[in-house]
């Protein structure tokens, strides 16, 4: 894998998403660490943000959460302002029970603001690690505030009311 194409960093950085979206988990990570490689020997810092971002959710979503927490720390350091990265480091922290530390990342994400969509997104990752927490009503009322953020979101639509309904059966 290396910089053949013209686009080389996207058309990685393209394979990697659809690769993960398919469940592709492996060739996902491969992909997105071929885009990364590019923007590396380019110096390319925004690009490499975004593609470390997308690692990190996909070696979460592999298990291997150190790996994840180390890319989503090195792509907060490179691009603190990119909202995502500290989405994607809240949610490692919180899959290896630091939830102090997981809600301090994204609680500053959440305070940096965004769009209706991105709020969503956060308030159904405060939700998450609420269930973890084994905390059933701090889950709901936040599954909720993630409902009304924006009920355009699929993710709003499709996950607060399966955590709510989570929440609720544990009350």
């Amino acid at each position: 894998m290396g910089d053949c194409f013209p686009m080389g960093r996207w058309v990685w950085h393209e394979v990697g998403i659809c690769c993960d979206k398919l469940g592709r988990l492996r060739r996902a990570a491969a992909a997105v660490r071929a885009s990364s490689a590019i923007d590396e020997r380019r110096e390319d810092k925004p690009n490499l943000a975004i593609d470390l971002n997308n690692l990190a959710g996909t070696l979460a979503k592999l298990g291997d959460l150190d790996e994840a927490e180390r890319c989503a720390r090195r792509g907060v350091d490179l691009a603190p302002d990119y909202g995502d990265l500290p989405r994607y480091l809240g949610y490692a922290l919180m899959f290896r029970g630091r939830f102090d530390e997981a809600k301090r990342v994204m609680q500053a994400s959440l305070n940096a603001g965004g769009s209706d969509a991105a709020l969503s997104y956060e308030w159904s990752h405060f939700a998450h690690a609420a269930l973890l927490r084994g905390d059933p009503a701090a889950a709901l009322d936040r599954a909720e505030r993630a409902r009304d953020c924006d009920t355009k979101d699929p993710h709003a639509r499709n996950t607060a009311p399966g955590i709510a309904q989570w929440a609720l059966q544990m009350m």
